[in-house]
Parts: C-alpha cells; sequence; structure tokens
C-alpha cells in the first residue's frame, strides 16, 4: 500500500493529499471532480488481499439524491457500464484493482467511469432504444423460441436492404416481426413489408411498437396500414405475444 501512496505524491505533485480513515483505508484527495465541483469520493483500500481503489458506495449515495436505479433497465445500464470498463461492485461498493502498477493510470480510468454512472441521468433516448431492442431479444431468446424465431433475415436475395428484424417460422407461413422506435424504422418497415407482398412472399407482418402513442399519427397510419398484426408496446407483447403466435401460426 506505501508504494502507492508514494507514487501518489510523486505523480501528481502538489496537488494531491491522502488520509487514513481506518486501519488499511486511505481517503485519496486528487484533482478529480463531481458535476456540482465537488472533489470525488476515492479511496485506496486492500479488497480480498488486491489493492484497489475504491469509492466504498458514495458514488451510488450522491446519484440518489437526483435519480435512483430503481427499475431492471436502468439496474443493467449501470451494471453495463461498470462491464464494459472493468470495475466492479459489490453491496453498491464500486471498486477496481490498481491497474499496471499504476496509480495514476487507475485513478485516471476509475474517475472517468464514476462521471459515467453519475451522468446516467441525462443519457440520450439511444440507449433508451438499444435497451428496447435488447429486452425484445431477450425475451424472444427465452420466450419464443418454440415458435423457431431467426434474426435479421433477409427474403430477397436480392434486395439486402429489406431486412426483417424476426422470423418466426413455425406455421403455414412466416410471421415477420418488426420493432418499432421510430420514424426513420416506420419507413423501413412499410417499404420492406409493400416489397415483400409485391414479390409474392407468402407472409404476415407483425408491427411491435416501442410506444404506438408516441408516433405521429401519420407513422400510426402506415404502421396500420401495412401490418397484419400491432403490438402497442413491449408490455403488451411480453403478455400475447406467444397466443396470438399460435393463433395466427394456422392462417392460409
Amino acid at each position: 500500500m506505501k508504494q502507492y501512496l508514494e507514487q501518489l505524491k510523486k505523480e501528481f505533485g502538489g496537488h494531491t493529499d491522502f488520509s487514513e480513515k481506518r486501519p488499511g483505508i486511505y481517503q485519496l484527495r486528487v484533482p478529480f471532480y463531481y458535476e456540482d465541483g465537488d472533489m470525488m469520493d476515492i479511496f485506496l483500500t486492500t479488497i480480498k488481499g488486491e489493492p484497489c481503489i475504491s469509492d466504498f458506495g458514495l458514488t451510488l449515495m450522491r446519484l440518489s439524491y437526483t435519480y435512483n436505479i430503481d427499475t431492471p433497465n436502468k439496474d443493467r445500464i449501470f451494471h453495463r457500464i461498470l462491464l464494459e470498463n472493468g470495475l466492479h461492485e459489490n453491496d453498491g461498493n464500486i471498486f477496481t484493482p490498481i491497474i499496471s502498477n499504476s496509480i495514476m493510470k487507475t485513478l485516471m480510468h476509475f474517475a472517468m467511469v464514476i462521471s459515467k454512472v453519475m451522468s446516467m441521468q441525462y443519457w440520450s433516448r439511444n440507449v433508451v432504444e438499444s435497451l428496447f431492442l435488447e429486452n425484445l431479444e431477450e425475451y424472444v431468446d427465452e420466450y419464443l423460441s418454440e415458435f423457431l424465431p431467426e434474426r435479421n433475415v433477409m427474403p430477397l436475395s436480392n434486395r439486402d436492404d429489406l431486412t426483417v428484424d424476426y422470423a418466426f417460422n413455425f406455421g403455414k407461413r412466416p410471421i415477420y416481426l418488426f420493432p418499432i422506435q421510430s420514424h426513420d424504422k416506420v419507413m423501413l418497415t412499410s417499404v420492406a413489408i409493400l416489397e415483400f407482398h409485391k414479390a409474392g412472399l407468402p407472409f404476415l407482418g407483425f408491427a411491435l411498437a416501442e410506444n404506438y402513442s408516441h408516433l405521429s399519427s401519420g407513422d400510426q397510419k402506415k404502421v396500420m396500414s401495412v401490418s397484419d398484426s400491432i403490438f402497442y408496446d413491449f408490455d403488451q407483447f411480453k403478455k400475447d405475444a406467444p397466443e396470438r403466435l399460435r393463433r395466427y401460426s394456422s392462417v392460409n
């Protein structure tokens, strides 16, 4: 532990300090800051015999003042941030072993990830959309495997621009499922379904809106006009999809 404290002083010069809060736990005062200007809560300690940088749960406590990780989606985002950046969490404590024996490199990386966690409340709609697609994939894999799903199917070999997100090949004709979360996806789905019909393909087209009420009236009409069946949101899909797929499987 002593070598890292000495390294800390050497690499940060006069811009850092530390104090021993409890035996073997050192609070580091280093020039990394939260958005409000407060210095980040960063500690040097030992976890399972390994020197680590930790926040001792203070990041999530601070985040909870303005934003709660209180849904499965938010929890998934949080743990994805940690996983993709090589950090760990145990009972709210975010930590990482010292990287390559360099406390400077470790602190810079740790502070960057803490900033990402603290900015979860500002994440763009793109994250929500990716979660919609991720949740759909997980649900299809876990609950709809009996309907023989295939992903990213191209029914027309000469039109690789027309892709079906999910094809269920279990009935008299395949059911094509198109998740829709934007105007662009409405347009792509409409074109694809019309081109498949024009080519004489036997299929049924299902649309799954992330939130049908958030689509414009024009987009709602387009989806309604080209689809054989519509799910108005993911909750309805989870509730009705198995029964609806079975029912439509006998359609000639």
